[in-house]
């Protein structure tokens, strides 16, 4: 669920920074669209069990699939604006100006699209973990967008680790995640 928030906050946050960088029309209301998301985080996030939450869950779901509609929708901007310079250009060497403009839409679309496949992956695993039930397999688990070769490594009652007081009192499994 927070990767969600992390991933659809991180998509907003970058197609707005780029679209204005950029001189593109369309994301003027993302400030708006961050709160939504967080509105729809926080109520599923209070919530003691995801699983006796589920129209909280499909709500949630629903506002970052509509943020991702609203990213390929400005994609197709990005894309437009890249063909009418190329167009512009009429075949001939590129001017500078141009030149830094590609390269800006082209890592513009780079940014967003990194983003946009995550919040992808990870309303597909919500949806599938809380709403279906099933469980997620451990490779297809991300455990950081920003750092994505972070991996986990688990240590349960094999391992000894102990977890409260001294003495007596039960193991519990603990998960250390740590990039490499």
């Amino acid at each position: 669920m927070g990767l969600l928030w992390d991933a659809t906050r991180g998509l907003i946050r970058t197609f707005a920074q780029r679209v204005k960088a950029l001189g593109i029309a369309g994301c003027r209301q993302h400030k708006k669209r961050t709160q939504n998301v967080y509105t729809a985080f926080q109520a599923v996030r209070t919530a003691r069990q995801y699983r006796s939450n589920r129209k909280g869950v499909k709500a949630y779901l629903r506002v970052c699939r509509t943020n991702g509609v609203k990213a390929r929708i400005l994609l197709k901007r990005l894309d437009a604006r890249e063909a009418a310079l190329r167009a512009r250009r009429n075949g001939g060497p590129p001017s500078e100006e141009d030149t830094t403009a590609l390269a800006a839409l082209s890592d513009a679309r780079a940014k967003i699209t990194g983003f946009l496949d995550y919040v992808t992956l990870f309303a597909d695993q919500v949806k599938r973990r809380i709403l279906n039930g099933e469980e997620i397999p451990h490779k297809e688990k991300v455990f950081s967008i920003f750092k994505p070769y972070t991996r986990c490594i688990s240590k349960g009652k094999a391992g000894g680790v102990r977890v409260g007081g001294s003495g007596g009192g039960d193991q519990r499994s603990v998960s250390v995640c740590f990039g490499p």
